[in-house]
């Protein structure tokens, strides 16, 4: 940092020429006054210096300035003339951002000791148009509408210069919590997902290679069978009061199968014949996985160790697939087709 001071002497003296007017003068007989003023300029006429203070600290700081004459001899310590000035030393203050939680906007910057400013917003909606931030004390404000664009800087006090604006940070909403995804089991060629707390949440999508979006309720049957290659994907949805709340989807929990047993072959002729549903024996099968789905879209398993079951009327339709007796080399077959429950209520 280089700092000016004005109103010093100057040390640029032509002493040679001051004696020479003098002498001039004497023999002229002429006057030498005034001799010193013009060799010797005055202390509000002269130059200015400049200071280094690269190094001091941001701060009031009091600087004592002693001058000497080109033209007088001084022993150690001595001195012509002494002032003092008093300089500020300036530092801007770290450009801030913000971070969105789920209860509040938080302004996040480098903590400096010693200044005493504070913070100033600005905030504007979807459309641009100025829209006002509420505070709750400072480095806090009230979590704003989704779409709503937030910036902040510190403001200053003191010796201290306020900081840039931070970027513009746009408030989302607030993602409800994501479901856990349990690890692939390979037995059954399945991805499952649980949630620990459900307060907020509605119920589940997922979907399979980007296909069509499928719905699941809390309490439906959290499990999916895939086949190597297939990307699942699900995420939580909040309830309609959550919403209103700012709170929106939560983030996408992704998985990519990977299962490079050879698929046993999907088991063909399944059919309902007098209140019995049946298929066909898949070679290297251990035994059948029947999907039974009820009226409301739960799903119940059955494991079945022959080829046939009874077709309660319970049941609106079913899906059946192979279970290999070699898991190390075999994965489970793909499910059949779905098929219609026919058999009549009791």
């Amino acid at each position: 940092m280089l700092y000016e001071i004005g109103s010093i002497p100057t040390s640029d003296v032509d002493e040679a020429a001051w004696v020479t007017e003098y002498i001039r003068r004497i023999k002229a007989g002429e006057s030498v006054d005034g001799l010193y003023d013009m060799y010797v300029p005055k202390y509000e006429d002269s130059y200015s210096i400049t200071l280094d203070l690269t190094g001091f600290s941001v701060g009031s700081k009091d600087i004592t300035i002693y001058t000497r004459k080109m033209s007088e001899a001084y022993e150690d310590g001595e001195y012509d003339r002494e002032f003092s000035v008093q300089i500020g030393i300036y530092e801007q203050l770290p450009t801030p951002s913000i971070e969105f939680t789920e209860y509040e906007g938080q302004v996040v910057h480098d903590w400096l000791n010693n200044w005493f400013g504070g913070y100033s917003y600005e905030a504007k909606d979807q459309n641009g148009n100025p829209v006002t931030i509420l505070t709750e004390g400072g480095s806090t404000f009230t979590l704003p509408a989704i779409g709503t664009q937030v910036r902040v800087k510190l403001t200053a006090d003191g010796c201290w210069l306020e900081s840039e604006w931070s970027e513009w940070y746009t408030f989302e909403g607030i993602k409800v919590t994501a479901p856990t995804l349990s690890e692939y089991l390979t037995e059954r060629c399945t991805i499952s997902w649980s949630l620990d707390n459900t307060d907020n949440i509605s119920h589940y999508i997922y979907t399979i290679n980007d296909g069509t979006p499928v719905r699941i309720e809390l309490n439906g049957t959290l499990s999916v069978f895939l086949n190597n290659g297939d990307v699942f994907c699900v995420k939580c949805v909040p309830t309609t009061d959550a919403i209103a709340n700012g709170y929106v989807d939560s983030a996408w929990m992704t998985y990519t199968c990977i299962d490079n047993r050879t698929a046993l072959a999907t088991p063909s002729g399944v059919k309902i014949e007098n209140g019995t549903l049946s298929w066909d024996q898949v070679e290297g099968a251990s035994y059948y996985m029947v999907e039974c789905i009820l009226s409301d879209g739960r799903i119940i398993e059955r494991q079945v160790a022959n080829l046939s079951m009874g077709a309660s009327s319970s049941y609106v339709s079913f899906r059946v697939r192979a279970m290999p007796d070699d898991l190390e080399n075999y994965r489970s077959s793909s499910f059949s087709e779905s098929i219609t429950n026919t058999s009549e209520k009791g």
